[in-house]
């Protein structure tokens, strides 16, 4: 079998336009139509003809940007479909190790404590979208994506702060962080500093196709990026990948959750099929990686692929006080339908997938956050997209879903972000595909939720809680009049014993 010499150029010129006019299957919604709804959303926004495969998507709520001939959606999918090939399971493979240029971390300062909900300050409106926020010392550090210069690429977005209000965008010219296309999905405390991981590619050409990358910082004012090595983050020929979230262990080690895919073509480089892994790496410094593929994965025909939002595996993952791993996402079932999956590891490089079979999952579930608290493991995401979503777990192989429809989550059915507090836990919606304002409920036990705060902001979208000194930090975005932005808001600490 041989491949195109340049299979990108070919496949994307090949393509047909994408289809306006399907319904949404059952489940996860169909790529058109998802489509449509965030240019509808978006009210100015026109229609832009493009690629099928040149589709850009995510799974983590984030938001759309139009350029003059181009369309970027960054929502709610897996890596862009720019790769072709057949493969199956490999032993774990490494990259060679660089070492990162260094810079002088800064002393943080100690928020105070919050009396009331407040919205970040307006810097953020430079970016279209946040996907992750972390604690780093006593300071915040939230990342996302704007649609760059050429309005064609997205970059990478850094910024930090002290309050949680006051927010300084860091690193804005930083080649690490614009050149080609960034596209960063999540951060954690770790490595040299700051570890971000998503995927990338430094190529300014338009044939650029993203790869698995990571990114390393002392303090978050200077980054490094890990170059291309085909063997860790596939040869984009035949093989694609893509990082979506990551977390240190006690000593050290990090470990960052994702796909890997397997492109089949044919003779004439176009693609047949795809085969998707779940994938984790591992690193010590956060620039050399090992991946490791784990267990089965699931074939699809190009056209299914494309005629549904893709189903990804391993969204997120947790670490309980004994140091086990916890990761959750989604897999097809016999008949291909979308099922919430977990994955168990003791040392994060052997992992074994919980029962599929488990009552707990189903058609149309999909878990896409994950935390340890007092209760034990508790996830979050949607119930055949007419539920709220939400599991718990004593030790993550031992699942139960919570009955949502109950209780006071109306008609939010797409929860995105879980965060364990002092006792119990706080659960924030909706998904950007979701019409309505941004809302916290708190639980003292997983079980029994209670509705404590609503944002009145219309179209507002939660990416990720972090619970602070001073109170809780919820990073996600609204729309203005002028299209969507990004915001982070600072509320007081949650106590589910006294909603």
């Amino acid at each position: 079998m041989t491949t195109n010499t340049d299979p990108v150029r070919q496949r994307m010129a090949a393509a047909d336009p994408a289809a306006v006019d399907a319904e949404p299957p059952s489940g996860l919604l169909d790529h058109a139509a998802l489509l449509d709804l965030i240019i509808e959303r978006n009210g100015e926004m026109e229609r832009v003809t493009s690629s099928k495969r040149s589709t850009v998507l995510w799974r983590r709520p984030v938001v759309v940007a139009v350029g003059f001939a181009m369309l970027i959606l960054l929502v709610i999918g897996v890596p862009i479909l720019l790769g072709g090939g057949s493969g199956g399971n490999e032993a774990p493979v490494a990259t060679e190790p660089t070492t990162p240029p260094t810079t002088v971390a800064t002393e943080p300062t100690t928020p105070p404590m919050v009396e009331s909900w407040q919205q970040g300050t307006e810097v953020m409106s430079s970016a279209i979208g946040l996907y992750d926020m972390t604690r780093f010392g006593s300071q915040l550090v939230a990342v996302g994506f704007d649609i760059g210069d050429d309005n064609a690429r997205p970059n990478g977005a850094i910024f930090a702060s002290d309050d949680g209000v006051a927010w300084t965008r860091l690193a804005e010219e930083d080649p690490a962080l614009n050149l080609g296309a960034v596209q960063i999905a999540a951060v954690t405390d770790g490595g040299p500093g700051l570890v971000a991981v998503g995927r990338g590619c430094e190529d300014e050409t338009q044939g650029c196709t993203p790869y698995a990358t990571a990114w390393t910082s002392t303090d978050g004012t200077s980054w490094f990026r890990t170059a291309h090595d085909p063997v860790a983050f596939g040869d984009l020929v035949t093989e694609t990948t893509s990082m979506n979230d990551v977390l240190a262990d006690d000593g050290g080690t990090l470990v960052a959750v994702g796909l890997f895919q397997d492109w089949l073509v044919d003779d004439a480089g176009v693609e047949q099929s795809v085969t998707t892994f779940p994938a984790v790496w591992l690193s010590s410094d956060g620039v050399s990686w090992e991946r490791t593929l784990i267990g089965e994965g699931f074939e699809q025909t190009v056209d299914a692929f494309l005629n549904g939002l893709p189903t990804t595996p391993m969204q997120a993952v947790a670490r309980s006080p004994d140091g086990s791993f916890v990761a959750v996402g989604a897999m097809l079932d016999k008949n291909d339908k979308s099922t919430a999956a977990v994955w168990t590891s003791t040392d994060g490089s052997a992992w074994d997938r919980v029962d599929p079979t488990s009552p707990a999952f189903g058609p149309g579930t999909d878990m896409v956050d994950i935390t340890w608290g007092e209760n034990g493991f508790m996830a979050v995401g949607t119930f055949g997209n007419s539920e709220a979503g939400i599991w718990q777990s004593p030790d993550g192989t031992t699942w139960t879903r919570v009955d949502t429809a109950t209780q006071p989550f109306d008609s939010i059915t797409y929860l995105t972000s879980v965060a364990a507090l002092n006792t119990g836990y706080v659960t924030a919606g909706p998904h950007i595909i979701e019409a309505g304002s941004l809302t916290l409920w708190t639980s003292p036990n997983g079980e029994n939720w209670t509705r404590v705060h609503v944002i009145q902001m219309e179209d507002s979208y939660a990416s990720k809680i972090v619970v602070v000194d001073g109170g809780i930090a919820l990073a996600g975005g609204f729309r203005p009049t002028d299209g969507f932005q990004a915001a982070v808001w600072l509320g007081p600490r949650l106590d589910p014993n006294t909603p």
